[in-house]
């Protein structure tokens, strides 16, 4: 594409200039060849009129008595060059006498196609009407179709009243003559165009165009920066736009060298500010950043054109500065927020980003103009006042100010959830007579070794607190259950408080032994205080104190027993796992009939002093301990075991076990499943595992995922003690399950309380509708059973058909 701006003005003007004579030229000679065909036609049409009729005369009086006179006037109107046929025809279109001999006797519109047309417009149903036509592709001949009355004496024209005479004329000879001759007569009117042309040209050169490019330079120049020279010469017009282009400089020149002092005056002052400016346009890309600015990111506008101001905030601080500006635009309000910056050198800040969109007269976002400053000292000053207010100066661990804090919330949410707490205070032993004669450095270092000690051993959402001089406080963050497991989790916390002091520490080159008095309060117990929390637990660590120190006490004296029962039964536990004390029973499952058709596996302690342990009384510690996982595991491997001796015997009999949520939610859980498969050569279809509504309550997508996968190798599963958790349907649609378990508590008092046997009978019918299996657990008296039968129940399981039983005797029972 041809750019205008880049052509100089001479040359439009003398191409627009010859143009215009040129276009002028032509349109006087088209207009004079028109004008002249014109009159060619006109009185060749008149002619051809004179000639027409003559001949109509002639033949309408020499058609019979003397044709060679008709044939004489043919001939001689054929001299002349312009009339190229005549023909006389009757009204059939019979050639009767023609200038050409070969073309009597024939048809006319055979012989001239193009006069078929006019034919018939000129002898419309016997009616002659004289024609006159242009023909041709350049309408340059002339076509006559004259009628004439035929003679009625005539033999050979009987039955014909009427002809036609036509005449053909060919106009041109004559107008090509006329188009050479009027060129001839034109040339010297263009030779005079031609030198108009050229000094009109020459006019616009000199007074219009070189004085315009004169003003152009002068221009440019002034653009440059040079000194401004405008030609004074050629149209007032030019002189005058040369004046005005002259005061504007000069007006422009004051202009700029004022606006210069400003700038440079402006520069300084936003140097030597505090802050850093910075300028951006809409898309946050920076176009300006002050000396400032870079000293504190160490970063050039040329490094930050085009990222923008985010690449200076730290990433941990990007998606909120982004949210806050978004929202901040969207009310076009100005933007301001204090964030961690990272410097060309990496050096983290705090800064305090202030921005204020720009807008233009149409409304529209053209960018922002804001200021950075370092606040990192007044941040570091906050923190320290907020560290100095709220942690001990020696240890940095959090003082009793803010452990109280923390009590008091801990204490609000248990009293709100039903849920249990627990709070330890711990005294070092002799600690003050290792300080009087080590001196209170090294008492301090010893403080700090011990804070360390304990802190390695907490989990994350506890807090450990000093709170002064050698005494320290422990708040258990994690909600527990009842007072029972607050007080067996706060005895095993402290066992390892107490254990993380049994190594001597090095202090000064020499080793210091150190024991721990330790108090322990569970709360809420009553309407108690904050306050009171840290005073029952410290009450108990005196109470350790009198007795001699190194030691544990419980605030509740009712509680110690029992926690120490309980912690005692945990430790023996883990000893059974390890000495194989542990018994496989299975609870036989059977079909209306009475047959056996499965059975739940049930694990037994068998104790060597105190003899068969029931199950609630060590499910529970296993439960709230890392041993329900080792024992899941077990029964698993033993449970498959029995199931490939049915396998080998071709009974098919299923066996369920139950697996807990921490089981389950164990990382290799299913792969565990699959090698024990593997190893024992059970049968996958035969194993139904047993799982609490409970375990779909968090991450419903991964347990429907594991589940999934252990359904695609033929394993079945069951809810157990369906309608006694979180029971809803929309948990029970999503999960690849086979089987509810009605628990017991339902079966029991079915057959005479409504609720009871409401509810059942709902669960029989969500199973109907999901096409489920269900067993009923429990099952006591033949009147219970009943209920089930009648109401649709698949599988029974209780007293009435058979008592828990070592794995042994079922088996033998299957004849195994």
């Amino acid at each position: 594409m041809i750019d205008l701006h880049r052509i100089s003005l001479r040359y439009p003007l003398l191409l627009g200039v010859l143009a215009l004579f040129g276009l002028a030229f032509v349109l006087s000679i088209t207009q004079s060849q028109r004008d002249a065909r014109h009159k060619i036609e006109s009185d060749g049409s008149a002619r051809l009129k004179q000639i027409s009729a003559r001949l109509v005369r002639i033949t309408e009086r020499n058609l019979v008595s003397d044709r060679p006179e008709i044939a004489s006037e043919l001939g001689y109107l054929s001299t002349d060059p312009e009339l190229t046929r005549i023909v006389v025809a009757d009204d059939a279109g019979r050639v009767l006498l023609a200038n050409h001999l070969a073309w009597q006797g024939r048809n006319l519109t055979d012989l001239m196609p193009e006069t078929r047309a006019l034919w018939s417009r000129a002898n419309p149903a016997g009616t002659l009407v004289p024609t006159m036509k242009k023909i041709g592709p350049d309408k340059w001949r002339l076509l006559s179709l004259a009628p004439f009355q035929m003679p009625a004496t005539a033999v050979e024209l009987r039955g014909h009243q009427h002809g036609l005479i036509l005449v053909e004329m060919d106009l041109h000879p004559e107008i090509d003559e006329l188009i050479v001759a009027t060129i001839r007569a034109s040339l010297p009117a263009l030779g005079a165009a031609v030198l108009i042309a050229a000094l009109l040209v020459i006019l616009l050169q000199k007074l219009v165009i070189a004085p315009l490019q004169q003003l152009d330079h002068g221009v440019r120049r002034m653009a440059d920066g040079e000194p401004l020279a405008l030609a004074g010469n050629g149209p007032a017009e030019v002189v005058r736009l040369a004046q005005a282009f002259t005061d504007a400089h000069g007006r422009l020149q004051r202009t700029m060298t004022d606006l210069a002092g400003r700038e440079a005056e402006l520069r300084r002052l936003i140097n030597i500010m505090p802050v850093g400016i910075f300028r951006t346009d809409p898309a946050g890309h920076c176009r300006y950043v002050s000396e400032r600015w870079s000293q504190i990111t160490g970063l050039g506008l040329e490094q930050i054109m085009d990222t923008g101001w985010e690449a200076i905030i730290h990433p941990d601080e990007l998606d909120t500065m982004r949210n806050e500006a978004l929202l901040h635009e969207q009310s076009a309000r100005p933007f301001a927020g204090e964030f961690r910056i990272r410097t060309a050198s990496g050096l983290e800040l705090w800064g305090l980003i202030q921005a204020e969109p720009e807008w233009d007269e149409s409304g529209r976002l053209q960018g922002y103009l804001g200021s950075l400053t370092d606040i990192t000292r007044h941040k570091q000053a906050e923190a320290e006042i907020q560290r100095l207010a709220y942690h001990d100066a020696q240890t940095g661990l959090p003082n009793r100010q803010l452990f109280l804090d923390r009590c008091g919330a801990a204490l609000a949410t248990r009293r709100r959830t039903g849920q249990t707490g627990a709070v330890l205070y711990l005294d070092l032993d002799q600690f003050r007579k290792v300080n009087d004669a080590r001196g209170h450095q090294q008492g301090d270092q010893l403080l700090d070794i011990v804070a360390a000690r304990f802190g390695a051993i907490l989990a994350v959402e506890d807090t450990l607190a000093c709170l002064g001089g050698d005494d320290f406080a422990v708040l258990i963050g994690r909600p527990l259950a009842d007072a029972q497991e607050a007080g067996h989790q706060a005895r095993a916390l402290a066992d390892r408080l107490r254990a993380a002091l049994h190594h001597p520490v090095q202090v000064g080159g020499e080793e210091v032994h150190l024991t721990a008095s330790i108090g322990i309060s569970t709360f809420p117990k009553g309407e108690e205080q904050v306050g009171d929390l840290l005073k029952e637990a410290e009450t108990a660590m005196y109470g350790v104190k009198s007795s001699g120190g190194d030691g544990i006490h419980f605030f509740e004296t009712s509680m110690q027993a029992q926690v120490e029962a309980r912690f005692s039964l945990e430790n023996e536990l883990r000893r059974a796992l390890a000495r194989d004390e542990l018994v496989l029973h299975l609870q036989a499952q059977v079909d209306a009939e009475g047959a056996i058709t499965g059975a739940e596996a049930l694990i037994r302690w068998q104790h060597p002093e105190r003899g068969l342990v029931p199950p609630g009384h060590f499910i529970p510690i296993a439960e709230n301990s890392s041993l329900i996982v080792t024992m899941g595991n077990w029964v698993l491997e033993q449970s498959c075991l029995c199931l490939a001796r049915l396998a080998r015997a071709e009974r098919p009999v299923r066996i369920s076990v139950n697996v807990s949520p921490r089981q389950f939610r164990q990382t290799d859980f299913v792969q565990r499943v699959k090698d024990t498969l593997t190893r024992t050569g059970a049968d996958p279809a035969q194993l139904v595992l047993e799982v609490t509504e409970g375990l779909v309550i968090g991450d419903v997508d991964q347990t429907v995922a594991r589940m999934q996968e252990l359904r695609a190798l033929g394993i079945r599963f069951s809810i157990d003690d369906f309608g006694t958790g979180y029971s809803a349907l929309s948990y029970l649609k999503r999960l690849p399950v086979s089987e509810l378990k009605i628990d017991k508590s339902f079966v029991q008092d079915a057959p005479r309380d409504a609720d009871d046997a409401a509810l059942v009978e709902v669960i029989l019918a969500v199973a109907r509708h999901m096409d489920l299996e269900v067993v009923a657990e429990g099952v006591e008296t033949e009147e219970q059973a009943a209920f089930l039968r009648q109401r649709g129940c698949d599988l029974y399981q209780g007293y009435l058909y058979s008592r828990p039983q070592p794995a042994a005797e079922l088996l033998a029972t299957l004849g195994l």
